[in-house]
């Protein structure tokens, strides 16, 4: 409601279902969705006539004010087609319509600000991502899970390039690898086979229509090994 932002919600039903039951929560906990409903015209024309103008945004969230449709005095347009920023009016202009655009872009990026950091869940420790890898070390964890339940906003994305940066100078520090490290180096060393592949092709080839049936049949054993190797690799890939 803060930022009049409709959610949708994709989910797989037997697998929010089956994971494990849940206790129901208790809804009168839960504080009340109040959606705050213009009251009154926002705006002032040219001839000093009160009017309500369904786009004028609020600086610091870029929510839009809501109305109910024929509220008298509070009356706008609606419906799908493209709308003229402040009057709501329909426009087919090309301006209005990208700064249309970067407006909701940056109002989504804006709920980043609401999200409170990823944080460290295990028997003794509560703690955000900045302590995370610290904290998880200190209690002899092998291994770090993130549950991320949100993504997208320009924020979000921020927390997780530190948790990145973390994450890459621990191991580092430990001088070890993790599988997708294991993943990146297999395909620089699959694409280094491929590039001897190419050259030795090329050189059998060459050896054979020189005659030199020796070097021709040493390169193809060479061949050989190196397109098992990327066989071998390609399946692990």
């Amino acid at each position: 409601m803060k930022y009049r932002t409709p959610v949708i919600v994709l989910s797989d039903g037997y697998l929010a279902n089956g994971a494990e039951p849940w206790r129901l929560p208790d809804l009168d906990s839960f504080a009340p969705i109040e959606p705050d409903f213009a009251t009154e015209p926002n705006h002032v024309d040219e001839d000093g006539n009160e009017a309500f103008w369904p786009y004028v945004r609020d600086p610091e969230t870029l929510a839009r004010p809501w109305a109910p449709p024929g509220l008298p005095g509070l009356e706008h347009r609606i419906g799908g087609l493209e709308k003229a920023d402040g009057t709501g009016n329909v426009s087919y202009d090309g301006v209005n319509h990208e700064r249309m655009v970067h407006l909701r872009r940056d109002k989504i990026a804006g709920i980043a600000k609401d999200i409170p950091l990823v944080e460290v869940n295990d028997d003794t420790s509560n703690a955000n991502f900045e302590a995370g890898l610290t904290t998880a070390a200190k209690l002899g964890a092998r291994a770090v899970i993130f549950h991320l339940g949100r993504a997208g906003p320009s924020g979000v994305t921020d927390k997780l390039e530190a948790i990145q940066r973390l994450y890459r100078d621990r191991k580092k520090a430990d001088n070890v690898m993790d599988y997708d490290d294991l993943l990146v180096y297999a395909l620089k060393l699959l694409r280094d086979h491929e590039a001897l592949i190419k050259t030795l092709r090329a050189d059998v080839d060459e050896t054979t229509r020189l005659g030199d049936a020796g070097t021709a049949d040493f390169l193809t054993g060479l061949l050989a090994e190196h397109e098992k190797m990327a066989w071998m690799l390609r399946s692990f890939i």
